[in-house]
């Protein structure tokens, strides 16, 4: 057994040891990162196991705050340490159940124990980028897909009763002939992580039609807002647009920067999770999550250079890494899940530009 080490009231091992915190009192708790949390899924949460995976990554400590707002039992699974003060934050607050454990999704007798029991299970854990899934693509086979289906394997035998939500990613359609894109619309990735994004929703697929696995889809844009020590590398273009700005440094657009972009805010993507994980109607779909309006790059890094200024913008020619994997301009229709869920997101980009800039 690896040694234990202390965060707050949370213990975490290098080994499969999970220790679980369990207050006394479920109480309001200031946190970190504050998450705007909808009202309608106060109740249908509250008490509910919900296991996430990769709960320490740009999206997994945004929905580990909301779902302890709404008195969840969590489980968390993360590969990072020491814990993000976000999650550590919750424990010392009081203000949740939360057991942690250190490991890899790719580690299937782990996965077989922590899904048994669980009532929702938020897949999040995996590698991000298009560009590094193509410079090590047998890495990202093995993490992303792999990893994955260990989780479903788990799943089937253990708790087939589980509804797994799966944040795929607007990568799987490749470059867009036509705008908005719908759901229906052809798939062709442009890189390695776009691929095995969509192979893991052929699994889904699979094990909901052929098993009765409960799965969700949801096909999330470009995401952005405040984040607390980032893992591994900023994620997504307008975060790494603000860290270049608040260092002084000139941010950098590749090519004329007139590509379209669907930028959708962290808080209603969490919300979009959320409701992923409760809406009945939401089982067996597929639903992309953005914004529904398209704003060119280019204009994207002016705003932000003129929000932290003095900070020049700079176009350069596209990398030969980068070329091959830009789909060219994206935008995303919303209208199934606005009618499925009934959900909308709330944050405007001036408003969620506005919200960075308060978040160095």
């Amino acid at each position: 057994m690896g040694q234990t080490s202390l965060v707050g009231t949370i213990e975490y091992t290098a080994d499969k040891v999970g220790h679980a915190f369990v207050p006394q009192h479920h109480q309001a708790c200031e946190i970190t990162l504050k998450v705007t949390v909808n009202r309608s899924n106060w109740n249908w949460f509250r008490g509910r196991r919900v296991l996430v995976l990769g709960g320490t990554g740009f999206m997994g400590q945004q929905l580990v705050c909301a779902l302890s707002q709404l008195a969840a039992d969590i489980t968390l699974l993360a590969n990072t340490r020491p814990l993000p003060e976000t999650i550590a934050d919750l424990s010392r607050a009081g203000c949740a159940t939360i057991r942690v454990y250190h490991g890899d999704v790719r580690d299937l007798s782990l996965l077989s124990g922590l899904v048994a029991e669980q009532e929702v299970i938020y897949a999040l854990a995996g590698r991000s980028g298009a560009v590094q899934s193509n410079k090590d693509p047998l890495l990202d086979l093995h993490v992303n897909c792999q990893g994955f289906l260990n989780l479903l394997e788990s799943c089937r035998v253990n708790n087939p009763y589980a509804r797994i939500v799966f944040p795929s990613s607007r990568l799987v359609y490749g470059r867009a002939k036509t705008l908005p894109v719908r759901e229906t619309f052809s798939t062709k990735p442009t890189s390695i992580y776009g691929v095995h994004k969509l192979t893991c929703e052929h699994y889904l697929a699979v094990y909901h039609h052929s098993y009765g696995l409960p799965t969700v889809v949801l096909r999330i844009t470009n995401p952005y807002g405040p984040e607390h020590q980032p893992v591994q590398y900023t994620h997504g273009i307008i975060n790494e647009f603000f860290r270049k700005a608040w260092r002084g440094e000139s941010l950098t657009v590749f090519g004329n920067g007139r590509q379209l972009r669907d930028y959708i805010y962290i808080d209603d993507v969490t919300q979009a999770l959320l409701m992923a994980g409760e809406v009945e109607a939401a089982v067996g779909q597929v639903f992309n999550v953005g914004s529904g309006q398209g704003v060119p790059l280019g204009e994207v890094a002016e705003r932000i250079a003129e929000l932290i200024g003095p900070v020049s913008v700079e176009h350069v020619p596209w990398p030969t890494d980068g070329r091959l994997v830009e789909t060219g301009s994206f935008v995303a229709d919303i209208e199934r899940i606005r009618k499925a869920l009934r959900w909308a997101p709330q944050t405007t980009l001036q408003d969620g530009l506005l919200k960075m800039k308060r978040v160095p």
